[in-house]
């Protein structure tokens, strides 16, 4: 859910601050390539050899596919990916754990996130804009 929040953020901070643009985005690629990037944040924290062959294989060319798609939401990947490194160094096997009621508190935040998102979206005047089209 982290690595989906982030890339929504950081979708919202691309279009409202340097690209001042209405836009519609939807989907869960944002948390796919946070997803990616966890694995990819594990193999670099563990120091094994495959994370080359991850980052290249996996990361980078989905990254690049991206890109080559006119229509693909590249601040959401992009955000997932770097939130899921992070969080792959963070809980990698050995690495220091926050305690049981900091990892409670934190899943709680996450979700409280996702609805506070979607209650968010409901009210974006997108929403109310594309209604109005269609109906009209």
């Amino acid at each position: 859910m982290t690595t989906g929040l982030v890339g929504f953020a950081t979708t919202a901070i691309y279009h409202v601050s340097l690209v001042p643009q209405p836009t519609l985005t939807a989907g869960a690629s944002g948390a796919i390539f946070g997803l990616m990037g966890m694995i990819l944040g594990l193999l670099l924290k563990r120091r094994d050899p495959r994370w080359k062959t991850w980052a290249l294989q996996g990361v980078l060319l989905s990254v690049l596919f991206g890109f080559a798609m006119r229509v693909a939401n590249n601040s959401a990947h992009l955000g997932g990916l770097a939130a899921g490194i992070v969080l792959g160094v963070l809980f990698a096997p050995g690495a220091p754990q926050p305690a049981r009621g900091w990892q409670a508190a934190l899943a709680a935040v996450s979700a409280l996130a996702c609805l506070l998102s979607l209650v968010l979206a409901q009210l974006s005047p997108l929403w109310k804009m594309l209604a109005q089209q269609a109906s009209g």
